[in-house]
């Protein structure tokens, strides 16, 4: 959308058993943001995140043309994870449930053509998915290196989305 304002905040308390993070930007044709809590007290981490993004799509088609149109996603995630320690390395294993819904724009108005095709709208409605990931890392890396020097990096997940979670589409990745 061209330049932005970014209000980004974080914080923990003393302990380290309560963490929270904000965000908001602020740009020309809307704003989004988020804010996420944690909660590391437990063998596992909590975690619940409101969201809300702004994106431009250029796939609305009104007769011949394709007309962009900002597409707007309003939504909660509520997760658990766990790190799982090793000696010289690490995984970690996480599951969380997302349920969101998904608008756009209708720039329909009075430039509809009665002879045309109907209009191909970008998809829209409720998305409700659960996701379960793993990682595992034994990358190691000196004080002063800028990124790991040796080892390896791997992450997974999951994906899938069902009326039965209270989603209006069935999907997988």
């Amino acid at each position: 959308y061209g330049n932005a304002l970014i209000l980004p905040a974080t914080g923990n308390d003393a302990v380290g058993h309560h963490s929270l993070a904000a965000s908001v930007t602020i740009e020309s044709e809307g704003w989004r943001g988020s804010f996420d809590y944690g909660y590391h007290r437990l063998p596992f981490a909590l975690r619940a995140s409101l969201f809300r993004s702004r994106f431009p799509r250029q796939d609305y088609r009104l007769g011949e043309r394709n007309l962009r149109v900002n597409e707007d996603a309003v939504g909660l995630t509520t997760g658990v994870s766990m790190f799982l320690p090793g000696e010289f390395d690490g995984e970690s294993v996480g599951f969380s449930y997302t349920l969101f819904d998904l608008t756009h724009d209708r720039p329909l108005g009075r430039r509809v053509d009665p002879w045309s095709e109907v209009p191909s709208e970008p998809s829209s409605g409720l998305l409700a998915s659960v996701r379960a990931a793993y990682a595992y890392s034994n990358a190691e890396s000196s004080a002063y290196a800028i990124s790991a020097e040796r080892g390896v990096t791997a992450a997974f997940s999951v994906d899938f989305a069902d009326p039965a979670l209270g989603s209006e589409e069935t999907l997988a990745r």
